[in-house]
C-alpha cells in the first residue's frame, strides 16, 4: 500500500510535467522557441568545411559545393557554410553559426585551397584547435572528380598579431 506522502509526491510530479507541456506548447504557439528542436538531439557531422568566401565569385560556394558533394559520396557527413549562411548576413552573423559548428557540431575541420588567405577560415582553424578537433587539407584530384584528405596540424597556429608575454 502506497503512503501519502509517496502519493501527494506521485501527484505533484504529475502536475508539473502537466505544467510543463502546457507552457512548451504555448511558447511555441508564440514562436519563442521556434529555434529550438526539444524532440531532436542536434546532429553531428564528420566534416566542417572552412575556406574562403568573401572576395570571391558567388562567396565561392560552388568549390565548397563540390567539395561537399565529393565528401559526402564517400559517406561523410559534412557542414557547409555556403549552404547554411544567406548571402544578406553579416561576416559577424555567418561566424557565429559557423563557429558554433566547429565547436559543438563537427569532429573534423577540412580546409578548401587557399584557407590561409581567409580571415574566417583562419578563425575556424585556430577554435578547431583549441577543441582538440583534427585537420585535413583538401586537395581535388583527377580533373576535380575526385576529393582527397591530408591531415595537417594546427598545433602552430597562431593568431595574426603578436601579444607581449608577461614576466
Amino acid at each position: 500500500m502506497l503512503s501519502l506522502g509517496s502519493l501527494m509526491g506521485m501527484l505533484l510530479f504529475c502536475l508539473f510535467s502537466i505544467l510543463l507541456f502546457i507552457m512548451i506548447r504555448y511558447l511555441k504557439s508564440k514562436g519563442l522557441l521556434s529555434y529550438i528542436e526539444l524532440s531532436r538531439p542536434i546532429k553531428q557531422f564528420d566534416f566542417y568545411l572552412a575556406g574562403g568566401m568573401r572576395g570571391h565569385e558567388n562567396k565561392n560556394k560552388d568549390m565548397f559545393l563540390k567539395v561537399a558533394t565529393l565528401l559526402r559520396e564517400q559517406g561523410h557527413t559534412v557542414f557547409n557554410p555556403g549552404e547554411v549562411n544567406d548571402d544578406g548576413m553579416t561576416f559577424e552573423e555567418c561566424m557565429r553559426i559557423d563557429l558554433n559548428a566547429v565547436i559543438n557540431r563537427c569532429k573534423n575541420i577540412a580546409f578548401l585551397p587557399g584557407w590561409r588567405e581567409s580571415l574566417g577560415a583562419n578563425t575556424e582553424a585556430l577554435v578547431a584547435a583549441v577543441c582538440g578537433k583534427k585537420a585535413y587539407q583538401v586537395r581535388l584530384i583527377k580533373k576535380d572528380t575526385q576529393v582527397k584528405l591530408r591531415e595537417i596540424s594546427l598545433a602552430k597556429r597562431t593568431l595574426p598579431y603578436k601579444t607581449k608575454r608577461r614576466s
